[in-house]
């Protein structure tokens, strides 16, 4: 990502970096949850994780 950000940011400098950045990355969430089944990722997340303490 950040090999896009130094590129984008030089032509869009009236915005500055943090704007560059969310314009960036805007997309993403949802392009992540087209390709994640929410099965699929509370599978992996239960997997790295592991349970939840005190349950």
């Amino acid at each position: 990502m950040v090999a896009y950000l130094l590129p984008a940011a030089g032509l869009f400098a009236e915005v500055g970096f943090g704007q560059v950045w969310q314009r960036l990355i805007a997309g993403l969430d949802a392009q992540a949850r087209r390709l994640i089944s929410p099965a699929l990722l509370r599978a992996r997340v239960d997997l790295l994780c592991g349970p939840a303490a005190g349950v």
